[in-house]
């Protein structure tokens, strides 16, 4: 089997040509990062640095980063081929009307 990468513009738009390997690839970084377990630390300590940098917490509204930490790890599971039904956040519409009514959606 062949793999082909391609680059865009001074360097970006990296592109995988393989959708085989590019499965594989997701599947690798997902075990990398400890699967689901692994994600939801990831989440938690990036939102954890969010919370300290004066730059980046005010494009989050409200007290807690919880639901953004929580829709985090959701999309890296899933993204990185998790199971899907593992990826189903408890509350989650209660997460996405707080976004909405703040202004964001």
């Amino acid at each position: 089997m062949q793999i082909r990468w391609s680059v865009g513009r001074a360097g970006h738009d990296l592109r995988y040509h393989d959708s085989k390997g590019l499965t594989r690839m997701r599947a690798g970084i997902l075990d990398a990062l400890g699967g689901e377990a692994g994600c939801k630390r990831l989440s938690r300590e990036f939102y954890a640095r969010v919370a300290k940098e004066p730059v980046l917490r005010p494009l989050f509204p409200g007290k807690s980063l919880r639901c953004a930490t929580e829709e985090l790890a959701a999309f890296l599971v899933q993204f990185l081929g998790g199971d899907e039904d593992q990826t189903s956040i408890a509350g989650g519409s209660a997460c996405a009307s707080r976004t909405r009514v703040s202004g964001l959606i």
